[in-house]
């Protein structure tokens, strides 16, 4: 090794860590997740009757801190049998945990509240007709994330989510568990 070498080696091992503090801690990042959802309704007549929605959910998040985020999701599902069509609404907050396992990322967990809304319509030759139903209940979220770019993840998720509201006679189970999948950004 030459005279130069010997002396920039250590002194370039000196600065490492000095460069490493020196970087500016990440700012607290605000997403965006857009995608579409298939959804299982648990009311079982209402599945029979109505079909399993197909619609879009949407997102709008922050960090917290590293390894948790607050969310405010929404979600909308439509399905249509012969004459009868429903239209299932679903919004409220949720908090995420994203733990790092090491190397591996991208897994997260979380839960929160929901309100529901199910307009279900029936239009016949003769006469039409629609009702809707709202609940308050809760959700509770799995899903993991791929890396498309640096501004851009491919999501993957399942929610489970459960809310009662009361008819005139009985009361009607608005929950579901849904499918999703779409891009973060």
């Amino acid at each position: 090794m030459n005279k130069l070498t010997k002396l920039l080696l250590p002194l370039a091992f000196l600065t490492l860590p000095l460069t490493s503090q020196a970087q500016e801690a990440p700012k607290k990042s605000i997403y965006t997740k857009v995608g579409i959802s298939f959804s299982y309704p648990s009311n079982e007549p209402l599945r029979e009757n109505y079909g399993s929605p197909t619609g879009y959910n949407f997102s709008l998040g922050k960090e917290i801190k590293p390894e948790l985020f607050a969310e405010i999701s929404e979600s909308m599902g439509w399905s249509k049998k012969g004459k009868l069509s429903s239209r299932i609404h679903s919004i409220g907050p949720t908090v995420i945990w994203s733990p790092t396992f090491g190397d591996i990322d991208g897994i997260y967990f979380g839960g929160g509240l929901r309100f529901k809304s199910l307009k279900i319509n029936y239009k016949g030759e003769e006469y039409s007709e629609s009702d809707t139903y709202n609940g308050l209940g809760f959700a509770i979220k799995f899903g993991t994330e791929w890396n498309l770019g640096p501004k851009a993840k491919l999501y993957l998720e399942t929610e489970y989510d459960q809310a009662k509201t009361e008819t005139e006679n009985e009361l009607v189970n608005l929950g579901s568990t849904s499918f999703n999948l779409g891009i973060r950004f």
